[in-house]
């Protein structure tokens, strides 16, 4: 026997994107996944207000996010500051590694 109800359908893995309509996932409380892939959206102030009120509640509890928020705000803020001057500054090696990074692309060795 393995274990399943006879009549019941295979479950789908947890986080397969078919288990769970938008609708109801926007419904459950954020997790620290899913501010992970949003924190851009909530910097740009492009989410509803749905969306935001489940990133502000999931911030009030979790310190580990809201720690990683405030280190996007700061960099945000640092790079807003920094002129082309400081860019052309960049060493060719650190300029590469970003470079790729923004074109998610793996860095040079």
């Amino acid at each position: 026997m393995t274990g399943r109800r006879p009549g019941r359908p295979d479950r789908r893995p947890l986080g397969h994107p078919g288990l769970v309509p938008e609708r109801s996932r926007r419904r459950r409380p954020m997790d620290c996944i899913e501010f992970v892939e949003r924190v851009t959206e909530y910097l740009e102030d492009a989410l509803d207000a749905a969306d935001r009120a489940r990133i502000d509640a999931h911030l009030e509890i979790c310190a580990d996010c809201a720690r990683v928020l405030d280190q996007w705000r700061r960099t945000v803020d640092l790079v807003g500051h920094l002129g082309a001057e400081a860019a052309d500054e960049l060493d060719a090696a650190t300029r590469a590694k970003l470079l790729a990074a923004f074109r998610d692309e793996p860095p040079p060795p």
